[in-house]
């Protein structure tokens, strides 16, 4: 595949399975597609979201609403200049912040929020490990509420943050897919704001992976786009 240039405006991410495309119509609100320098579309690829912009793609895709288990990667590498006290989303499945799940990054960590919308609430992980600077990220976020404990999963290049969580996410309802977006009614705001740099990569898994699973995705994922060990 080639570019006129070295970047062009996305209107349609494509999904592997066919039928869950991840698209904006908006000129203004659609990420980059960027090649490193080069017209071809090849390894070096990424999608470059500009928070200034209100950037981001959204899909109908959803997880099953009679099971919360769920499982979410990205490849992901954050601006230098995001705001130290800003949040910025990364993967949403949620109307508002209590109505369903999401991924988004803020000083300079990650964050996975699951939320229960019949009474309002959502409890929150913060990884451990931080965004690197100047580096791509892996993202590895899920949830299994058939467990007795540590439910609720984030793991961030190569090291695990778990912790208790029974939320119970389809108890009400929840938004569809947005990828650099917090949820599906947000507009770029003060404070809540889309993505700000580069996705690589989104992968979404309607199970939680086992420990083993999970670090064997992280590794094979690391391989592909050359991420940096911790």
């Amino acid at each position: 595949a080639f570019l006129s240039g070295t970047e062009g405006l996305v209107t349609t991410w494509y999904d592997q399975v066919g039928s869950y495309n991840a698209t904006n119509s908006t000129a203004a609100k659609q990420p980059s597609l960027r090649t490193g320098g080069s017209t071809t579309v090849g390894t070096s690829v990424e999608l470059q979201f500009t928070n200034s912009s209100n950037q981001y793609l959204a899909s109908t895709f959803s997880h099953s609403n009679t099971d919360d288990t769920r499982t979410q990667l990205a490849v992901v590498q954050v601006n230098s200049s995001v705001h130290a006290t800003d949040f910025y989303g990364l993967i949403g499945n949620r109307y508002y912040q209590p109505y369903g799940t999401e991924i988004y990054y803020r000083n300079g960590y990650y964050y996975w929020s699951i939320g229960q919308a019949s009474d309002n609430s959502y409890l929150e992980l913060t990884s451990s490990n931080g965004a690197r600077a100047g580096q791509k990220d892996i993202v590895i976020a899920s949830y299994e509420p058939s467990l007795s404990t540590n439910e609720q999963k984030i793991r961030v290049n190569q090291t695990l943050t778990q912790g208790d969580c029974t939320k119970d996410v389809n108890a009400w309802t929840y938004g569809p897919l947005q990828i650099g977006r917090r949820w599906a009614y947000q507009s770029d705001g003060a404070t809540d704001r889309t993505f700000y740099g580069n996705i690589y990569e989104v992968v979404l898994w309607a199970t939680a992976l086992s420990s083993t699973d999970a670090a064997a995705a992280e590794t094979n994922t690391m391989s592909q786009f050359s991420i940096a060990e911790w």
